[in-house]
């Protein structure tokens, strides 16, 4: 319908009309700029390119490729002929820099079995469903691994849902303080004594104090995302520890289930573990004043026997692996 480089000045055009930028010219890259994906519908507007952020009810063509650095402006249409510069993946195909999209190596002929990935039909209709390689070849698994991992994370420290059950525990403590405050001064006076104001400010206190109350959670995007990428990086590591370098995980890999397994390698993380005098999991404070107690997992529909199931197997198959021949400094992540 039109051509690739008409339909990438307009969404360039389009969008620098919209956004604030500072236009200076440098080699734009995805790990020194900001760059987002433009997701766009072009319209035919009677021989014009027509632009819509939205579906349109008329018909359009989906456009996913364009790609804009948020501070100076510019645009990259990213396709495999593209004039960024590419790196070599892991399973030898070239990425992008700037869109993080991996492109077929036709420079080197290399086979791989184990690169080969099994897609289902609703993939094969759809090829964003498992998503994009990164800059740093990582694999698709890797990718769903980490989608995991930061859903779960998010979900238990910093979403709406955990907010309002911090909340829900205020109201409740102070309501539970307020009724004790109550009946101690109706008993002194019932008593015809005097009521101490100390001794109503230290009930209060302590009842307060009862339940841990987190309402000061981190709601910095930045940090929020810095705080992720940790984890995901620790969980991953233990996830490859278990299964590679445990007997219980190279003989049973299918009794480790991933969803459950990163909810307890989170709550595993916040007392630590050691084995033989050796630290294999370091205690992280953070997780131990932040993550929400673990009899509360139901209200962020999260199956509590999953839970225990899968950090009995994980305290299972280090215990396993300190009483066999193993090295457990293999074991330290």
């Amino acid at each position: 319908m039109f051509t690739a480089s008409s339909v990438a000045e307009a969404l360039q055009d389009k969008w620098r009309s919209e956004n604030r930028y500072i236009p200076v010219k440098h080699e734009c890259s995805a790990r020194t700029c900001e760059i987002i994906a433009l997701d766009a519908w072009i319209t035919n507007d009677d021989g014009e390119i027509g632009i819509h952020w939205t579906r349109p009810k008329r018909k359009a063509q989906r456009v996913r490729n364009m790609f804009m650095c948020t501070q100076s402006g510019q645009g990259h249409w990213c396709s495999d002929h593209c004039g960024a510069k590419r790196i070599i993946s892991e399973d030898e195909g070239q990425v992008c820099c700037i869109s993080g999209i991996r492109y077929d190596n036709m420079e080197e002929d290399v086979w791989r079995p184990t690169q080969r990935i099994t897609s289902t039909t609703s993939e094969q209709r759809d090829p964003y469903k498992m998503g994009h390689v990164d800059a740093v070849g990582i694999s698709v698994r890797d990718q769903q691994y980490a989608t995991i991992i930061r859903d779960n994370i998010h979900l238990l420290l910093f979403s709406e849902k955990r907010m309002y059950h911090e909340y829900r525990k205020f109201v409740q403590a102070r309501n539970d303080a307020q009724q004790l405050v109550i009946r101690y001064i109706r008993s002194r006076e019932r008593c015809n004594e005097m009521v101490v104001l100390p001794r109503i400010i230290s009930l209060y206190m302590h009842k307060m104090r009862m339940r841990p109350i987190l309402t000061h959670i981190e709601r910095d995007k930045k940090k929020q995302d810095k705080y992720i990428q940790i984890y995901i990086k620790r969980i991953l590591h233990l996830w490859r520890v278990i299964l590679e370098h445990t007997p219980l995980g190279r003989s049973q890999p299918g009794i480790f289930i991933f969803r459950a397994f990163v909810i307890a390698a989170l709550y595993q993380m916040r007392s630590g573990l050691h084995c033989r005098g050796h630290c294999i999991i370091q205690r992280d404070y953070f997780l131990d004043r932040c993550l929400p107690e673990t009899n509360t997992l139901d209200v962020y529909k999260l199956s509590k026997p999953q839970f225990t199931a899968a950090k009995n197997n994980i305290l299972k198959a280090i215990r396993q692996a300190g009483e066999s021949s193993i090295d457990v400094r293999l074991l330290t992540i």
